[in-house]
């Protein structure tokens, strides 16, 4: 069975909070704070980070529920896996009774038309289980997204970020340095982590 994404939060932000969308180059990715204009007179672009690794180990919330979709994922893998077997089981035994003749033609095919239909509804029945489950993770994904970015709001009304831009220590960051100074990941956590679910 496919293995359910949780919110990995490795695709958690490029949360813009700035209204005109202006880009920044990659060089003007750490700026200094008490620099408010440039050698041109423009106003610099403030950006911070959050670190992705750090937000997953720190946010209570999100551990609370990453723990709870294991936990149904792998109720979900164990049930299915029963049911499985059960019917290995049964198909198995409708195969040696086809061997040895002791059954009419007959009563094995109807035997093997119902093996057939239990096959198709286990199929189903994992199909809708994982479906509901995936589903239900997203609803998740999208609810954490709304929080964090309420958060980031916050964060840029009182420190007027420009972005907020995401950093992993894994391969996947684009970026091959940051300054720690503009890491606000701790502030993010913090908020989060106060309010009430």
């Amino acid at each position: 069975m496919k293995k359910i994404m949780l919110f990995t939060a490795a695709s958690l932000f490029f949360a813009s909070c700035d209204k005109n969308k202006t880009t920044p180059n990659t060089a003007q990715t750490v700026v200094n704070e008490a620099a408010s204009t440039t050698a041109t007179g423009m106003t610099a672009t403030k950006i911070a980070y959050v670190n992705i690794d750090s937000l997953q180990d720190q946010y209570t919330y999100f551990k609370q529920q990453k723990a709870i979709f294991e936990q149904k994922e792998k109720s979900l893998s164990a049930s299915l896996e029963g049911k499985m077997q059960q019917f290995q089981k049964e198909y198995t035994a409708l195969q040696e009774k086809a061997q040895t003749g002791t059954v009419p033609p007959a009563q094995l095919q109807e035997q093997g038309q119902m093996m057939q239909q239990k096959q198709q509804a286990l199929v189903a029945e994992r199909d809708r289980r994982s479906k509901d489950l995936i589903d239900e993770t997203q609803k998740f994904n999208e609810e954490l997204m709304k929080k964090i970015n309420n958060v980031l709001s916050i964060l840029q009304k009182e420190k007027g970020y420009d972005y907020v831009v995401r950093h992993t220590k894994e391969s996947g960051s684009p970026f091959l340095y940051v300054n720690e100074k503009w890491d606000i990941t701790n502030e993010v956590v913090k908020i989060l982590n106060s309010e009430k679910k």
